[in-house]
């Protein structure tokens, strides 16, 4: 009679394994939320689902910081919170008669077109980062605690970085690397 444990325990022992080998792994990483809500940290480091998209239909419009116009603030408070952007009321209405001022302005590598309360549009890196260890490699062999604050950081020197991989850099090699014993 065969004693080895079924595939699934495998499976979940594996799993345990590679948690227990990296303590800072991504909690949300096996969380799968609904396609209105995103994955985040509770204060405690335990994944929850967030962003409540139901919203009122009524039609109180808002123009947001990104230069568009929402049916009403909860919709923008949504697009926010699903975007991971830090949007915000520049004035209750539409945007002045549909034109973006984003459009005509070409930001820098990581930079997000911002709007200030006067409809000028302005160039800014992105705001502070949600404090989510998810690290990633950067193209500049650099090893960022998630991929916001790797985008932020190449922002602030004026560069466009990319992600080599995800995790810490080193921990992993490339294919090449390894056929040529690097």
């Amino acid at each position: 009679m065969d004693k080895r444990p079924p595939v699934v325990s495998i499976y979940l022992l594996t799993k345990v394994k590679l948690s227990e080998a990296h303590p800072y792994s991504d909690p949300c990483e096996e969380v799968e939320c609904p396609a209105t809500q995103v994955c985040q940290l509770d204060n405690n480091r335990n994944p929850i689902c967030r962003c409540n998209s139901i919203c009122s239909p009524d039609f109180r419009p808002v123009c947001g910081s990104d230069g568009k116009t929402y049916i009403n603030e909860c919709s923008l408070r949504v697009e926010s919170c699903k975007s991971r952007r830090s949007l915000r009321i520049i004035f209750s209405g539409e945007c002045s008669s549909g034109a973006n001022p984003c459009e005509n302005l070409q930001c820098g590598p990581g930079q997000e077109c911002d709007i200030d309360r006067y409809g000028i549009a302005t160039c800014q890196c992105p705001p502070i980062c949600e404090p989510v260890m998810r690290p990633v490699c950067g193209d500049d062999g650099n090893t960022y605690h998630n991929e916001c604050d790797m985008r932020k950081s190449g922002c602030e020197v004026q560069k466009l970085l990319i992600v080599n991989y995800r995790g810490a850099c080193g921990e992993y090699q490339t294919f090449s690397q390894r056929l040529n014993g690097q």
